[in-house]
């Protein structure tokens, strides 16, 4: 029995042995697979920290988005014919910074930064000058900071969009960056040349549209109401005496989609800004010689089952005021612009838009500059395009074609103009 109970023992301490030490080293396995484990993890997040951009705190929050927008232009204006790589001035490339922070159920604050970059500028570039004026620039387009109230509305201080801003360009019919209704914006910056002698006017198409016919944007201070029925009220001041106003709608009835958008401002700044209107007949922009009051707007409709659609804009401008010995005059100009197409899946890839579009502007020019009498002019713009939808690159790929048919009379006596064409072939990525 002695004997037994010393066998029994002996067993139960081996027993035991081998199992701390089975224990043990099943311990080991598991510490030094967890070690590699929380190595290669530990290793993974550092990656990820290295290729990710960082906000300064955990409290508002940061999206950076953007897009790149380049083409190739390509144009004829009677007497030259070249090809021209350059940044689609309607929608240039650009990024941007956008941060919110939630200050309790009712507000949010946040703010908004944007750059944009041209390689070269389909805005100015011209025969003489193929990167344009704003070739190889990054210019802010935006910097402020925003306080929201869900029943009030939205309060913006800073660098930004004024009322107005983007009123000309509703749409609805996925043909965009290649239509635009600030027609001048691309392929604008060609020199028109006199039938005959091929020689060129200083002035350039957009001349004829009085430079960019939307608004510029400007240090401001904004209000937006809050939508109601899918509409809201915005109004802007800033600059030295600039102000604005606008309406801005969208919705659905039945199967159409629209919107609508319509504003007035008043600009009395006199040191550049939105006043590009005041021109000479050499195309000479004098920002100081007026005051500017503008209506404009816009409005696009698509029918949902067929995707046929069709939109337009107009702009009028009055002037008031002169710095200069008379009787250096600017007339009231008048702008409008229609276009319309056919949004459908062809393609697996995304939609495919295939549109047409026109445009006529008066009287762009002063009366009377350096002795010189304008008696009118006029820009009339026909254009063509198609644009394909490239879903999963978030891509669009776009051709167009516009052609230019601009008249001056100087003196009565009509100044035979070559008319010109420009074909872009492009595509904008966002990100």
């Amino acid at each position: 029995m002695d004997y037994l109970k010393t066998l029994l023992g002996k067993s139960a301490v081996g027993i035991g042995g081998s199992l701390l030490l089975a224990a043990g080293s099943m311990s080991a396995q598991a510490a030094d697979f967890g070690g590699d484990c929380c190595a290669d993890l530990e290793e993974r997040v550092a990656e990820l920290e290295a290729t990710t951009a960082r906000k300064g705190n955990r409290k508002v929050s940061l999206t950076i988005s953007g897009l790149i927008n380049e083409e190739v232009m390509y144009f004829d204006d009677g007497f030259e014919q070249n090809l021209y790589q350059v940044t689609n001035g309607s929608i240039s490339s650009r990024f941007r910074f956008k941060g919110t922070a939630k200050i309790n159920a009712e507000w949010s604050a946040g703010f908004y930064i944007e750059l944009e970059m041209f390689g070269a500028d389909s805005i100015t570039a011209n025969q003489a000058n193929d990167d344009g004026a704003l070739g190889g620039q990054v210019r802010l387009r935006q910097a402020n900071w925003h306080l929201k109230s869900k029943r009030l509305g939205t309060l913006t201080v800073g660098q930004g969009s004024p009322a107005t801003d983007d009123i000309i360009l509703a749409h609805t019919g996925g043909c965009y960056p290649a239509c635009f209704s600030d027609v001048g914006l691309n392929g604008g910056g060609i020199n028109p040349r006199v039938v005959g002698t091929g020689a060129t006017l200083p002035v350039r198409i957009l001349g004829f549209t009085q430079g960019s016919l939307d608004t510029d944007r400007a240090n401001i201070v904004r209000y937006d109401t809050p939508v109601f029925a899918g509409a809201k009220l915005v109004v802007a001041a800033g600059e030295d005496d600039f102000w604005d106003v606008a309406l801005w709608w969208a919705g659905k009835f039945g199967d159409f989609k629209a919107k609508a958008q319509v504003g007035y401002l008043e600009d009395t700044d006199r040191n550049g800004g939105h006043i590009v209107a005041a021109q000479s007949v050499l195309g000479s922009p004098n920002p100081n010689a007026y005051d500017l009051q503008e209506v404009k707007g816009s409005a696009s409709i698509i029918h949902s089952p067929t995707g046929l659609f069709l939109g337009g804009a107009f702009v009028h401008r009055e002037f008031d005021g002169d710095l200069n010995t008379a009787p250096f005059t600017q007339r009231d100009f008048n702008y409008w612009y229609v276009r319309a197409g056919i949004l459908a899946k062809v393609f697996s890839i995304g939609k495919t838009s295939v549109y047409g579009e026109y445009s006529h502007a008066d009287d762009a020019f002063g009366v009377n500059f350096g002795g010189i009498q304008v008696t009118s002019s006029e820009l009339d713009t026909y254009g063509a395009g198609i644009v394909q939808h490239i879903d999963a690159a978030a891509m669009n790929l776009y051709l167009s074609y516009k052609h230019f048919d601009s008249e001056l009379n100087v003196v009565g006596v009509g100044v035979p103009l070559e008319e010109i064409d420009i074909v872009t072939f492009g595509a904008m990525i966002k990100f």
